[in-house]
């Protein structure tokens, strides 16, 4: 009796616990409920990572996080000009979130651990978010590490973002401010920005604002705070996401500010950009901060705009 008991209790742990590390699709088989969809969702910030819609579809926030009453509260885009609130509300049977902002969509849940969170939609379109522990952030950057060497990745490698500086007193230089880690189970990587760039990472621009252009990379050591000499980062240099930086502006940009690019694409605050090419110089543009690749491959395959 004793043994029946025992594993009666041990077969329903298993059913509760089971998502932890394993796939997990209520809709089939309604295995969770609400509540403990929640009790897994509710513990993290949930980071859109991947989505399968392109720039059709992005949070202009890229964190979701519970308010204790079975709802997000961020911001939804559909149309990159006219953002609106939108809220996330888990239906009763716990396989599905539906959203409600310019439009309502609702998403199913096809995978779900206490990391990863699989939805997708009734043509197949997917989003993922991966879940991290609740904080507060001012920019978050999260991505999967492409390592086209098969290279050995170590836990305690760091993600850094290297500034480049152009100081009108002091010459050019090279700045990091910016960490992130990486998961190399999953082959993952996060950037969370908990506070605005110091002065000294920023370059200022006679036209009344400070900018600041901020290239992410994956490093064997860890750097501090400060100016880097370039072999260093060179030396301890891991891999990068290509042809792509993180941008911060102070201030809002004159429309006849220098570089033309800079009023055609951003605003004050976080962006994130790729590299455009051709014409009189290179440049920027905007760009959305999902499907982001950390790739590990030899220096000479990675591209820059030469935009200064």
């Amino acid at each position: 009796m004793r043994l029946i008991v025992f594993l009666s209790l041990l077969l329903i742990s298993i059913l509760l616990f089971s998502c932890k590390e394993s796939s997990v699709d209520p809709v089939e088989n309604n295995k969770l409920s609400r509540e403990q969809v929640m009790q897994y969702i509710g513990q993290k910030t949930w980071i859109l990572a991947k989505s399968s819609f392109g720039g059709d579809w992005a949070p202009s926030q890229t964190n979701f996080e519970s308010d204790g009453k079975l709802m997000w509260k961020r911001f939804f885009v559909s149309d990159p000009k006219m953002e609106q609130g939108g809220i996330w509300q888990i239906n009763a049977k716990g396989d599905s979130l539906i959203i409600t902002g310019k439009e309502t969509k609702r998403f199913y849940i096809s995978y779900m651990d206490d990391v990863t969170l699989k939805l997708i939609d009734d043509n197949s379109q997917l989003v993922e978010f991966w879940g991290i522990t609740k904080m507060e952030y001012a920019f978050v950057l999260a991505g999967s590490i492409n390592n086209k060497l098969n290279l050995k990745l170590e836990s305690d490698y760091k993600v850094h973002i290297n500034w480049l500086v152009d100081s009108q007193n002091n010459g050019d230089y090279s700045y990091i401010w910016g960490h992130g880690n990486i998961d190399v189970v999953r082959n993952r990587f996060f950037v969370l920005l908990n506070s605005l760039p110091p002065q000294a990472a920023l370059s200022t621009s006679p036209d009344g604002f400070s900018i600041g252009v901020g290239y992410v990379f994956l490093s064997k050591i860890d750097h501090a705070d400060g100016i880097v000499e370039d072999k260093s980062v060179e030396n301890s240099l891991v891999g990068v996401i290509n042809d792509r930086s993180i941008i911060y502006l102070d201030n809002d940009v004159p429309q006849s500010a220098e570089p033309e690019w800079l009023a055609l694409s951003f605003k004050k605050g976080w962006n994130y950009a790729k590299g455009t090419y051709g014409g009189n110089k290179d440049g920027w543009s905007s760009t959305q901060a999902i499907n982001v690749e950390m790739i590990i491959d030899s220096t000479k395959n990675f591209t820059f705009p030469d935009w200064k």
